[in-house]
C-alpha cells in the first residue's frame, strides 16, 4: 500500500509530538524536584523571606502536583508519537489512534470551555487553548483521512 499524503503529514505531526512529551517530560521532573528542594529547605526559606511555612509547604506541593501532571501529559504525547508512527508506516493499524486522536479532541474541547468560562484567563490561556484544539483537531482529521481510506480499499485477497 502506497504511503498518503495523510500518512506522511502524521509523520511530522508524531515528530511534534514526542518533541513536546520530551520537553513537557524534562519540565515535570524539573517541578518535581523544585518543589521538593523547597520542601525540604522550609526553614531557611521562611527564615530568608515573609512567607509562612504553610505558604511554602503549599507552594512545594502544588509545584509536585503540577509536576506530576505534566509527566502525565508527557506521557500522553509519547503515546501519540507510537501510534501517531504506526498508522504513517502502517494505514491499516488506524483503530488505537483514532480512539486516542477522539479523546483528544474532546478534551480540548473541554479545556476550551474551560478556560472561556473562568474569570481572569490570559491571552496565553486562550491562545494554548485553541492551539490545542487545532492540532489536535488536524491530527485527528488525518487519521480519520487514514481510516476512510483503508475502509474504502478493497480487501485484498
Amino acid at each position: 500500500m502506497d504511503v498518503s499524503k495523510e500518512q506522511k503529514a502524521l509523520k511530522v505531526f508524531s515528530i511534534i509530538s514526542l518533541i513536546f512529551g520530551i520537553i513537557a517530560l524534562v519540565f515535570g521532573v524539573m517541578m518535581i524536584v523544585g518543589g521538593g528542594v523547597a520542601a525540604g529547605n522550609l526553614n531557611e526559606i521562611v527564615s530568608d523571606t515573609t512567607a509562612t511555612a504553610e505558604e511554602v509547604g503549599q507552594f512545594s506541593a502544588l509545584f509536585i502536583i503540577t509536576g506530576l501532571f505534566t509527566i502525565f501529559s508527557a506521557v500522553t504525547n509519547i503515546i501519540d508519537w507510537i501510534l501517531l508512527k504506526r498508522v504513517a508506516n502502517d494505514a491499516t493499524k488506524y483503530k488505537p489512534a483514532w480512539v486516542v486522536t477522539l479523546v483528544s479532541v474532546i478534551l480540548s474541547c473541554l479545556g476550551m470551555l474551560s478556560v472561556l468560562f473562568t474569570k481572569n484567563n490570559s491571552t496565553q490561556d486562550i491562545v494554548n487553548a485553541i492551539v490545542s484544539l487545532a492540532l489536535n483537531g488536524v491530527i485527528f482529521y488525518l487519521v480519520n483521512k487514514v481510516k476512510q481510506s483503508v475502509l474504502a480499499a478493497p480487501a485484498a485477497e
